[in-house]
């Protein structure tokens, strides 16, 4: 590390001196490239200067925690492209066709330049996979990071095989080469995340424990603090809050050694939070000391577009709807293609709140207009910072016959509730009858519960229905369903009944085990007895 601290502080560190220290550390790395790009631009050296270009757009790209001088090295990478031809050797070109594919993920492109970032994708590629087979032509934890850049381009590209190839050579690479142990931690943070946000449980657990084995080993407090930040979205959509707070505790601890452009990963996370608690103007405080503290890091407008619509959301929520609205109106400029069409929704959803809060005379076509928008897009997720105002929204255009199928996919995936929660007519996952006969419901099917192996399952749902549906400690449940002084470990017996009665319910979150209570989810299962 002194030595690249060294390089860092002559007087002209060489191309090789900066892109060992972007492996490191990339705030390190910058004033490095600053000064190997003045002395090539006084020497009047066009591809030295384009290496320098490509090693700081990398050095925003490999971290996207501080974008200052985006756009004017951005600029240089580009306008030096001619100049790609004079370069000398292999990993130099490849060091550029990084940092352009690098470039969708950072700027606004023509789709000129977007055609030759994917012109030169499969050349990056290409040039990936021979130098894995070859460990001399690319040191081995730069070749993880332009692996990483790779993913990262591949990813937003929705190539699944590209993924898969690189995948495989890096796990291949991280065992052949002398990796850096923060590079492993690096790419298995990686590949938990993009395993998580492809819905492949298996392999992101399987990462996970990777990163978490490699944290207990080195601290890593960066990365053991980017883990908090998934793992508390993750628990936060779970509904598993007493997770999520002991994560927000830890976030706070762990943010005195992370640098500021990460640290807006954290206070978002823990505004969701919040936002899931309804402490909308903690919430407030939390996204506003986001904001800012993009502003500092100078992140691109267009990629806080989730950070002012969050913002919006929380006003509206307060009552401040209006200012909320002026926000999301202002944030148009800022976007293009796609995110247009689902800003607009978000408007339009906006609208049909104040309407219907200030029972407005053109309500009705304000809501009904912002659902047919919505479902026209497949915009589920609408007012998804604001459930309750997203299920008086669905209340109201579902009860007038408007995009039921829509809506009633949106109610049943979000868990969204009516203004009565006892309404039998929503479009629940569950439905308990206990009164009587027990009947079971799954999507308005009948669910079949025929079979021995269900009767204590059965017994623990008719109970905790008949509770309306609990929570119950599990020691009373264990007196009702197992009474007798004779019965074979009656714990194991309640686990095996809640374990097959969520696999006959088929609707992971219906039932709740929390501080040693067992009760059925209220915003999943409608009962007859509570109702």
């Amino acid at each position: 590390m002194e030595s690249f601290r060294h390089a860092a502080a002559s007087a002209s560190p060489t191309v090789a001196d900066c892109f060992a220290l972007l492996t490191v550390d990339d705030a390190i790395a910058r004033p490095a490239f600053t000064q190997c790009h003045a002395a090539a631009e006084a020497r009047g050296d066009a591809a030295r200067q384009l290496q320098c270009a490509a090693g700081m757009v990398l050095a925003i790209a490999v971290e996207y925690a501080d974008f200052r001088g985006l756009d004017l090295w951005a600029a240089r990478l580009r306008a030096g492209l001619p100049h790609a031809a004079s370069l000398s050797s292999g990993i130099e070109r490849t060091r550029v066709d990084a940092a352009m594919a690098a470039l969708p993920w950072l700027v606004v492109l023509p789709e000129s330049d977007l055609t030759d970032v994917r012109e030169r994708a499969p050349r990056l590629l290409a040039a990936l996979l021979e130098s894995h087979r070859d460990a001399s032509l690319c040191p081995p934890d730069e070749w993880m990071l332009l692996t990483k850049i790779a993913a990262d381009f591949y990813s937003q590209e929705e190539d699944a095989l590209a993924l898969e190839r690189l995948s495989a050579a890096a796990q291949e690479h991280l065992h052949s080469c002398a990796v850096s142990p923060i590079w492993h931690a690096r790419w298995w943070g990686l590949m938990h995340m993009n395993f998580d946000y492809a819905g492949n449980a298996v392999r992101s657990q399987a990462a996970r424990e990777r990163v978490q084995a490699l944290i207990d080993d080195h601290g890593f407090p960066r990365m053991r603090f980017e883990l908090a930040c998934l793992e508390m979205t993750t628990a936060v959509k779970a509904g598993d809050l007493t997770q999520a707070d002991r994560l927000f505790d830890e976030l706070d601890r762990l943010r005195m050694d992370v640098r500021p452009g990460r640290v807006a990963h954290g206070l978002r996370a823990q505004a969701l939070l919040l936002v899931r608690r309804g402490q909308y103007r903690e919430a407030l405080h939390k996204v506003d000391l986001v904001l800012a503290l993009c502003a500092d890091a100078e992140v691109p407008r267009r990629d806080q577009g989730v950070d002012f619509v969050l913002r919006a959301h929380c006003l509206v929520a307060v009552g401040e709807g209006q200012q909320g609205l002026a926000l999301l109106e202002a944030e148009r400029e800022h976007q293009s293609g796609a995110a247009t069409q689902t800003l607009q929704v978000i408007i339009q959803m906006v609208e049909a709140v104040l309407a219907l809060q200030g029972l407005a005379a053109d309500r009705h076509m304000r809501i009904l207009d912002a659902v047919r928008a919505a479902s026209a897009i497949d915009y589920g997720r609408f007012l998804h910072y604001v459930p309750e105002w997203a299920g008086r929204i669905a209340e109201y255009a579902l009860d007038a016959g408007v995009e039921t199928e829509f809506l009633r996919a949106a109610i049943r995936q979000r868990r969204l509730l009516p203004d009565d929660p006892t309404r039998e007519d929503w479009p629940w996952r569950l439905h308990v009858q206990a009164l009587g006969e027990l009947r079971l419901l799954r999507d308005g099917e009948p669910v079949h519960t025929a079979g021995k192996s269900q009767r204590k399952p059965l017994e623990l749902l008719a109970l905790l229905a008949a509770h309306g549906g609990g929570p119950l400690t599990i020691d009373a449940v264990i007196d009702q369903l197992w009474p007798s002084l004779d019965a074979n470990a009656p714990r194991a017996s309640f686990d095996m009944a809640l374990s097959r009665l969520r696999k006959l319910l088929e609707v992971p979150d219906a039932i709740r085990v929390t501080e040693g209570k067992v009760g059925l989810n209220t915003a999943v299962v409608w009962t007859d007895v509570a109702a």
